[in-house]
């Protein structure tokens, strides 16, 4: 039986599945690349009809009943209809040299595109992950989403094999996106990729980012500010609903009169402050440097004239 992804229900007593970013930005590099058309070549017919899908496997570390899926990788198959044929010798290879460089991951399961699971994809290709990880999941990621969607295109399956009948059964579970600074940071990079290939993929500096959040951050403050201010003033009717809202969220908001608010800002501060001085002290210490090159240059060329006339007033 066919399994349609979003209309699954979800199974919420299953293990907790954390989705790193890095996963979606290789599946979505790994669609672009198979509809790549070169300039001036007109698309298969299998691009032309957007028949191409792409599979790859699922790299991570479970701990406890705890999965994160850090990142992917492609593999090598062949499409058969409504399922595809995976290269196991090539799925083999892979993993072991991905351990060999990550020894703590393990393979997790494998990702497909599209919005379904037919019924081959249970019996023919995920029989052949499960031969290498044990109950793997499957992440299935629509690359051509309906306009105006809000959540994300991709849905994650936990699998549970029947030891007495052999029968595989799929069941859809919750997750969530979590993603580090060094991973924000890289993402960001790729997304700034230039693909006419015009100039290089710059990253923007770390403080720009923070900066720009800030500034929008205080643009909305000033909304909220501002809506409260013409309440207070009886210049709009009140719209308790609001209210309770911007009340609760307010309430999660530390007190700046705390010892914890004090102390965690001192902290911050005084980090600032260090960064700023070794930044100023970098710069001079490099100015420094550079006047004594300087110095010693000009020193060394008053040497050499004093020892060139020296030797030629004893000459004559």
């Amino acid at each position: 039986m066919s399994i349609v992804a979003k209309d699954a229900a979800e199974h919420i007593g299953g293990a907790p599945v954390v989705l790193h970013p890095l996963v979606m930005v290789n599946i979505t590099d790994h669609v672009t690349r198979l509809n790549l058309v070169a300039p001036g070549a007109k698309p298969t017919a299998a691009q032309t009809n957007r028949a191409h899908r792409a599979v790859g496997g699922l790299l991570g570390q479970q701990t406890g009943k705890r999965l994160e899926i850090h990142t992917s990788f492609e593999l090598v198959y062949e499409v058969k209809g409504d399922h595809v044929e995976i290269k196991e010798d090539f799925l083999e290879a892979r993993v072991n040299g991905f351990k060999k460089v990550f020894p703590e991951y393990d393979l997790l399961g494998w990702y497909t595109t599209g919005t379904s699971l037919s019924e081959k994809d249970i019996s023919v290709t995920h029989k052949v992950m499960s031969e290498a990880v044990e109950d793997p999941l499957v992440l299935v990621m629509d690359v051509n989403p309906a306009k105006g969607l809000k959540n994300l295109p991709l849905w994650i399956f936990e699998s549970s094999t029947n030891s007495a009948t052999k029968t595989t059964t799929l069941r859809k579970v919750p997750y969530t996106v979590e993603s580090d600074e060094i991973e924000r940071i890289g993402v960001e990079s790729a997304m700034r990729v230039d693909m006419t290939g015009n100039s290089n993929p710059t990253l923007a500096p770390q403080a720009d980012r923070i900066r720009s959040a800030m500034s929008m951050l205080k643009v909305r403050i000033s909304v909220v500010v501002g809506y409260m201010k013409a309440v207070k003033r009886k210049e709009i009717a009140p719209d308790y609903e609001l209210l309770r809202r911007i009340a609760n969220v307010v309430n999660q908001l530390p007190r700046s009169n705390s010892p914890m608010f004090q102390a965690t800002f001192t902290r911050d501060y005084e980090d600032a402050l260090l960064i700023a001085f070794l930044g100023v002290v970098t710069k001079g210490t490099t100015s420094l440097n550079k006047l004594i090159a300087d110095a010693n240059v000009a020193v060394e060329r008053k040497r050499g004239s004093s020892l060139q006339a020296a030797l030629g007033a004893m000459m004559f």
